[in-house]
């Protein structure tokens, strides 16, 4: 869950980046929601182990 809201963070992050047009804070959060992402899978595949 905690991964999820973190996910939901960066989108909302990305879009204050974008409202301001504010490349550095889009590529950190691009950045940021990709590792979640990644987490949120590794979670998923390993959730039985």
């Amino acid at each position: 869950m905690m991964f999820i809201i973190a996910f939901i963070n960066e989108v909302m992050w990305i879009a204050y980046g974008v409202f301001r047009d504010d490349m550095v804070i889009i590529v950190t959060n691009v950045i940021m929601i990709i590792m979640c992402s990644v987490m949120i899978s590794l979670k998923l595949k390993y959730k039985n182990v």
